[in-house]
């Protein structure tokens, strides 16, 4: 039983780690039309940046606190310098975010190495729950990601800022024409969208080997996830990235870690051919 337990808490972090990364890869195509494909990169960049603090003695939570401030300033430049002037052209955004998933990725593999790196957790005590011993920084894992995502929620759909940005979301052009600066919400929300996965590479470092391909796997199953989800609301992407977090997980732990990211994407490409708008079409909107 406590076996099983603990299976369910891990999955539940990885589920939610997993949600947060599609989260930010969602709300920059749902704003911008845009596919992000180094956003995994951005996820890895965070997950480096603890172990740089780590090898200079700043605590990891200072790196935590610190990783999604730097990426999301990352991804603002990122947005002016190249996305600017070629975001109108889906093909032309895919091949650039390709290009700078590569350059990132070498660039980590020339400075940190090919080889896995592994950075102690803050909290190295462990705690019971129903008897089943579990460590305690994964739970804040969990409940740190929760809030985090608890206040993009809130961001979009409680505040003024949040209400022009679905408008822009859903008509750029009427949008415009009502005086709104959409070239603003594109930076403000590539920077969110970015900051996002910095966070997620930053708080789950303590807790994997980080290496230079790291962000692939995540960057992947956000995207799948996406499509998966449709875009009906903010939430239907995170509900794609919880059933695909969960066949990952089942299939890792009961048939072979090697076989389940196949399995996954087997079971995504037959998901969305049979809803090739989504689980979730406008109509059945949830939020």
């Amino acid at each position: 039983m406590n076996n099983i337990f603990e299976y369910l808490l891990d999955t539940t972090n990885y589920i939610i780690i997993v949600a947060v990364v599609t989260l930010g890869l969602a709300i920059i195509f749902g704003l911008m039309h845009i596919i992000n494909m180094a956003h995994g990169e951005f996820m890895m960049m965070g997950a480096y940046m603890v172990v740089v603090a780590n090898s200079f003695g700043i605590s990891a939570w200072g790196a935590i606190i610190a990783a999604p401030l730097a990426i999301a300033f990352f991804g603002l430049a990122v947005e002016e310098i190249l996305i600017r002037r070629i975001h109108t052209r889906l093909a032309g955004t895919i091949l650039a975010t390709s290009g700078l998933a590569l350059v990132l990725r070498q660039g980590a593999v020339l400075i940190f190495g090919p080889g896995a790196r592994t950075v102690q957790p803050p909290l190295s005590t462990t705690v019971h729950i129903f008897q089943t011993p579990y460590p305690a920084y994964r739970l804040c894992v969990m409940g740190m990601t929760l809030l985090v995502i608890l206040s993009v929620y809130l961001l979009f759909f409680r505040t003024r800022w949040g209400l022009i940005a679905r408008a822009v979301m859903i008509n750029r052009e009427m949008a415009s024409c009502l005086g709104v600066d959409s070239r603003h919400f594109d930076r403000i929300t590539f920077a969110v969208g970015a900051g996002l996965a910095g966070f997620a590479g930053a708080i789950i470092a303590p807790t994997i080997s980080i290496d230079p391909s790291m962000g692939s796997s995540y960057g992947a199953l956000a995207f799948l996830a996406v499509l998966l989800g449709g875009m009906a609301s903010t939430l239907a992407p995170m509900v794609g990235a919880a059933l695909l977090g969960s066949v990952q997980s089942l299939g890792a732990t009961f048939i072979s870690s090697t076989w389940a990211p196949a399995i996954t994407l087997i079971m995504a490409i037959a998901s969305i051919r049979l809803f090739p708008r989504g689980l979730f079409r406008q109509k059945d909107r949830i939020v």
